[in-house]
């Protein structure tokens, strides 16, 4: 299959615009565009699920914007779903057309050897009315709150690809320092005070990594949550942001219990210093 132009992180809107509600989609990625978005961004509107494998090739992270039917969320309720949920079945994206989104996504798995980290950001809707413009009322004002959802999901996505940079970063002045042509494998570990995927971090630093001789790396890093309690009323809680505030008060002043950071435990090199390149490979120690 032709694939598309990469972008590290890609915004899908599916949907038809003259199909009603279903145009909730093009609707939330037309308001992103209009506010601007960071440059490794890129969105796209897709009238057909049948679009997604493509435009999901090359991408690192993926947000699609459906409108979905869910029997317990009332038309403008807005969703954060992940592709296994939508697979479950209780809260399934609208489709007009004969591929629906799920087996579009499975189909891009199978095309391209995995999917990409991808969330899905749905808006409720009621009925679909094909051959009509415009959005009803309370799916036309989830569009905002819907936008809103999808920049924190690229805030996350951005941070995860700053600090696949900042591996990538390491991982190369390590392999300089030993004089190696090829970097065979990393490992290391990450401790933040939001939510991290291992996965999402694995496509940015193989993006990232690309024409480097990092290329091809396999990178192994464990994730780790750190816990915090709030100064004012005591609740031990894990944080979910980067700037936490208290879950039962809402208070944010709070204390991290562990600390926060990046490090690179192993870097494991080919032809190094010691070594031809069809030799054994060396593992290097990379400091935090």
């Amino acid at each position: 299959m032709e694939r598309a132009p990469r972008a590290l992180v890609r915004v899908i809107g599916v949907g038809q615009p003259l199909a009603g509600d279903d145009g909730v989609g093009p609707a939330v990625v037309a308001c992103l565009g209009a506010r601007g978005l960071p440059e490794d961004v890129e969105t796209v509107a897709a009238a057909d699920p049948s679009e997604l494998p493509d435009l999901l090739s090359g991408a690192a992270f993926a947000v699609i914007v459906d409108a979905v039917r869910s029997a317990s969320h009332r038309p403008g309720t807005v969703l954060s779903l992940t592709p296994r949920e939508v697979a479950g079945g209780a809260v399934r994206p609208v489709s007009t057309h004969g591929v629906s989104v799920e087996r579009a996504l499975e189909l891009a798995a199978l095309l391209l050897d995995g999917l990409p980290p991808v969330r899905i950001v749905g808006v409720a809707v009621d009925e679909v009315h094909p051959y009509r413009a415009g959005l009803s009322p309370p799916v036309a004002a989830a569009v905002a709150e819907a936008a809103r959802l999808v920049r924190e999901e690229l805030e996350r996505a951005m941070h995860e690809s700053s600090l696949a940079r900042q591996i990538l970063a390491r991982v190369l002045a390590e392999a300089e320092r030993e004089g190696a042509a090829r970097v065979r494998a990393v490992r290391g570990w990450a401790a933040e005070t939001e939510r991290l995927s291992p996965e999402a971090l694995r496509f940015h630093f193989q993006a990232h990594a690309a024409g480097t001789p990092a290329e091809g790396a396999a990178l192994d890093l464990e994730v780790r949550t750190v816990p915090a309690v709030c100064e004012h009323c005591g609740e031990r809680f894990e944080p979910d942001a980067h700037y936490p505030t208290c879950p039962a008060c809402g208070s944010p002043n709070v204390r991290l219990l562990g600390p926060t950071g990046l490090h690179v435990e192993s870097v494991v090199v080919e032809g190094g210093k010691s070594q031809g390149a069809e030799e054994a490979p060396n593992t290097s120690r990379a400091g935090p």
